[in-house]
């Protein structure tokens, strides 16, 4: 089966499914899979106005003739990335959560949800691909209708499990990762380390980001056991110098529709702290291979999991920064680190518990088997 994966640049997921595709599946793409790092493309947002993301739809979604037959032959289904299909021809797409739909502008999606809504319930969508059980929810809840519902199928992204590395010295290391320093909580994850100082002499923390530098000057001033490693890692790199050598991941975010990284870090073996955002808790089980934080920001509305208006509109990089809202957060994140950080044996099980989800739940067989199906339309 010949499948077009539409776009023409993608973040690492989206390469790693063109990659190992399932057997009997053939990708092709007009994407380079050795293009750009997923820090690359985090660091270089495009804002557009709402009349250029009304001209996106208009432009964006109709492939032409030409190119549904290339290459000598002719494709069988069309695979797209979080954008409806116009074409008369057999489509998936993949949602991450509603408004990738419209850009992730709520006000487009406000006003397209009537044709969009109409586009995924017609019989050329075979089926819409969430990457989470709770896109899937996300979905149901904002459409209402039991055909899309019928459509909606989870498959996780891929992951390549880890095993940790054994390091010579006894030290305990946290790692904090992600390319938005304010948003994943990376300031309450180093006023938090503060405490742990004053309790543990055996701790070390790794923050790789993007971190403002007069922060860093403060905090390396201050403590020689915290590194900071700027993020323009590519994957290969995270896995090898820091998931697979660390012993607890710390992920406090704000705004996420999934979080690649924890999954990540889940797949090394690692404990993990983090905030209740979105689909996380489908990675990290509270008190089973980890501990969930409440966020004190509710970027998806708590009851129906749909996009908060409140939150969505905002800067929220900047927003946080200026903000001193999260002390309970910090008192909470000191309790929990410092319970991992004293019991050796809660570590390891809660390692080894990451891994069996990884095992189970995330496995490229499970995922492999799952994407066959969505794109063959077996039961």
């Amino acid at each position: 089966m010949n499948v077009l994966f539409t776009g023409k640049v993608h973040r690492r997921r989206r390469i790693e499914t063109i990659l190992h595709p399932p057997k009997g599946i053939v990708f092709w793409t007009e994407c380079s899979v050795d293009e750009k790092e997923d820090y690359e493309l985090s660091s270089h947002k495009q804002k557009k106005t709402l009349w250029r993301r009304i001209k996106d739809v208009k432009q964006n979604h109709l492939i032409p003739k030409e190119g549904l037959k290339v290459w000598g032959f002719n494709f069988d289904l069309i695979y797209s990335p979080g954008k409806i299909v116009f074409n008369k021809f057999p489509w998936v797409v993949e949602i991450d959560n509603v408004a990738c739909l419209s850009y992730y502008n709520l006000t487009l999606l406000k006003l397209l949800k009537p044709i969009i809504k109409w586009k995924l319930k017609s019989k050329y969508c075979k089926k819409i691909i969430c990457i989470s059980y709770a896109a899937k929810a996300q979905m149901m809840n904002f459409f209402s209708d039991s055909d899309i519902a019928d459509k909606c199928t989870v498959v996780y992204p891929y992951v390549k499990p880890m095993k940790k590395v054994k390091r010579k010295d006894k030290k305990i290391r946290l790692l904090y990762v992600s390319t938005h320093f304010f948003l994943k909580g990376g300031r309450e994850i180093l006023r938090a380390f503060e405490y742990m100082n004053m309790n543990h002499n055996n701790v070390e923390l790794v923050i790789v980001s993007n971190t403002r530098q007069d922060i860093i000057d403060e905090y390396k001033e201050r403590y020689k056991n915290i590194k900071f490693v700027k993020a323009n890692l590519s994957k290969e790199e995270l896995y090898k110098k820091y998931y697979s050598q660390s012993d607890i991941f710390l992920q406090l975010s704000y705004q996420d529709s999934f979080n690649l990284a924890t999954l990540e870090a889940i797949s090394c073996g690692l404990p993990v702290i983090a905030t209740d955002m979105f689909a996380i808790p489908e990675m990290v089980h509270d008190d089973f291979n980890g501990f969930l934080l409440n966020s004190p920001i509710n970027y998806f509305d708590k009851e129906y999991g749909l996009p908060n208006q409140k939150y969505w509109g905002k800067d929220l990089d900047k927003y946080v920064s200026k903000s001193d809202l999260f002390l309970d957060l910090e008192c909470k994140l000191i309790t929990v680190m410092d319970l991992m950080i004293s019991n050796k044996e809660m570590r390891k099980t809660m390692g080894k518990n990451s891994e069996a989800m990884v095992a189970i739940e995330f496995s490229e067989d499970t995922r492999k088997e799952k994407l066959r199906k969505a794109l063959t339309g077996e039961k």
